[in-house]
């Protein structure tokens, strides 16, 4: 028989009966089980597999010292260690070509993130007013020394300028995510580059003249720079482009890396800028934009594309030109309308971003409910949002080798929405209390991300020439998204707070307004009363006033009362209406 070409397994298993100690020594009991497995090649007498199993388990015992014990322990707990920085060591090997990009996006994040911080400081030094700078006091503005009437305008400016940047992005983060899986990375990552370089330079220009208005040259600077930012979504296609699948996650955790670093200098230097009162930011404006034009160059002599086949345009005509164009602009949409994985994240994000839009009215509930100071939440809230970036990009090396796999990955996101809404829940329906907020907040702090294993499955669904639509997708939902949720907070909590001002002032007004009639034996009919309050915008809980005036101690409308005062009920009038102005106006 010739069983040149046939196959032999030997399956070896020792399972575990029982353990005694006596004395020093540790005697273990085992069952041990050999399978073995003959498969027999088809030229053979015998067509079928033979399968022969030794079934008893054979008793087996040896010793160990009880102190070895603690040894493998040790061993095991060192093995595994050694396991990690092994990984860790793995972690940064990565092709030049994303080291380069890594390299470009540092200095590019901190010019990204020191424009966006200091929006409020630059529009505050550009306010103009009658009132004259006092070098005593520091009102944030080079022509006007009206501390009140630069914040609010201020304030009013930023809104609109933030409200028109993100609507750029969220119109054009489809269309160049479009022009990046066409054309190629580099382009559009020039584009980017090119784009935040001229707005750096308009904003300069802004600070230089008056001629004309600032705000107008800072709104097409801020359009210019939304409508060409692509800058994660061009990163993130590099990194999918250069590695496989399986090692795609390591590329998404040192891009993280990079990122939390830049932004980290970049606050310190932000808050340092602040710190000194330094308000010629046309300086900074321009030494931004020159370091824009450094990296455009780096990017262009340096930098290779990384897409392997960028798209080709095979008719040259008008008409063809415009139908390819239609194409590549229009593939992000269909690309969401053919996957559905596509459109589940897209709901996710956009429930998610909903929720965040808490934290936009967060210090607002500080300062009204309980008595907080302005800048109160920040001081607080922004170590403990810094600790957990630093904590995560710590633990990224280790969190993105365990959560390779399927079934860790799977139980880290159901413990981790598990525990992220129990802590949401207790923030938001726990009694009012600053330790109800700031406790959950810290212990999710403690929890280490999924270090980059999430980016990673979601750029494996889709092939290198969508990797950029999708992102661009995303950027778009989370854009509008965002701006949408601040609105509703904001409106929601303005409602809330007005009502609930409206309550306090009426209570104030009422007990001012009948001691002030009182004292001069004067008397009120209801009529006069509730012209008053409508006079003064009080729309809320008119029906409250009797029961308040009750408490006061004074009574209702009496019927046929006449006014004694040496003053007529006009003459009061002009000075209930200016006290009702002057609350509101502080709200």
């Amino acid at each position: 028989m010739d069983i040149s070409r046939s196959r032999c397994r030997l399956d070896f298993s020792v399972e575990s009966v029982g353990m005694a100690r006596d004395g020093p020594i540790a005697t273990f009991a085992c069952a041990m089980s050999v399978n073995v497995s003959v498969a027999l090649h088809p030229a053979t007498s015998i067509s079928a597999i033979k399968r022969a199993t030794l079934r008893p388990f054979t008793p087996c015992q040896f010793s160990l010292p009880a102190g070895g014990i603690s040894e493998v322990m040790f061993r095991s707990l060192r093995l595994k260690v050694a396991s990690g920085i092994a990984s860790l060591r793995d972690l940064y090997v990565l092709p030049p070509t994303l080291w380069i990009a890594f390299a470009i996006y540092f200095p590019l994040g901190f010019i990204n993130v020191s424009s966006i911080k200091l929006y409020l400081p630059l529009l505050r030094s550009l306010v103009a007013c009658d009132v004259p700078v006092s070098d005593g006091e520091y009102s944030g503005s080079l022509h006007c020394g009206d501390r009140n009437l630069v914040i609010s305008v201020a304030l009013q400016q930023e809104a609109w300028l933030v409200a028109l940047k993100l609507l750029c992005r969220m119109l054009s983060g489809p269309l160049l995510g479009a022009l990046c899986d066409t054309h190629g990375r580099k382009p559009v990552l020039m584009l980017s580059i090119s784009g935040i370089t001229m707005a750096s330079w308009l904003m300069m220009m802004a600070c230089m003249q008056t001629a004309i208005p600032p705000i107008m040259i800072l709104t097409g600077a801020l359009a210019l720079q939304g409508c060409t930012t692509a800058f994660s979504l061009c990163f993130k296609a590099m990194i999918a482009d250069q590695l496989e699948t399986g090692q795609r996650a390591k590329g998404f955790v040192v891009l993280n890396h990079v990122d939390v670093l830049s932004r980290g200098l970049t606050l310190c230097f932000v808050i340092w800028i602040q710190k000194i009162q330094f308000m010629h930011f046309d300086v900074l404006c321009l030494l931004a934009g020159m370091l824009g034009l450094v990296i455009l160059l780096v990017c262009y002599f340096q930098l290779e594309e990384t897409l392997p086949n960028q798209g080709t345009i095979l008719d040259t005509s008008v008409s063809g030109l415009l139908r390819s164009s239609f194409k590549e602009l229009s593939s992000p949409f269909e690309l969401l309308r053919s996957s559905r994985f596509l459109q589940i994240r897209l709901a996710q994000m956009l429930l998610l971003q909903l929720g965040n839009g808490w934290e936009s009215v967060l210090d607002s509930f500080m300062i009204s409910t309980l008595g907080w100071g302005p800048g109160d939440w920040d001081l607080v809230n922004v170590p403990i949002s810094s600790f957990r970036e630093f904590w995560g990009m710590a633990t990224s090396g280790l969190m993105v080798q365990w959560a390779r796999n399927p079934r860790n990955s799977f139980w880290y996101q159901q413990a981790s929405l598990g525990f992220g809404s129990a802590m949401l829940l207790i923030q938001t329906f726990a009694p009012f209390g600053a330790a109800f907020l700031l406790v959950p907040r810290c212990l999710l702090a403690f929890c280490p991300g999924d270090g980059g294993s999430d980016a990673a499955f979601f750029s494996s669904q889709f092939p290198p020439q969508a990797q950029a639509s999708a992102n661009g997708l995303l950027t778009a939902v989370d854009n509008i998204v965002s701006g949408v949720a601040r609105w509703l907070f904001a409106l929601a909590s303005r409602a809330e707070g007005n009502c609930r001002k409206y309550k306090e002032d009426e209570a104030l007004l009422l007990r001012s307004f009948y001691e002030r009639m009182a004292s001069r034996a004067t008397a009120r009919s209801e009529d006069c009363l509730h012209s008053a309050f409508q006079r003064a915008g009080f729309v809320c809980l008119v029906g409250l006033r009797p029961a308040r005036a009750q408490e006061d101690g004074v009574g209702g409308h009496r019927p046929g009362a006449h006014t004694t005062s040496s003053k007529s009920p006009r003459d009061l009038q002009p000075q209930l209406v200016v006290e009702t102005d002057a609350s509101i106006s502080t709200t």
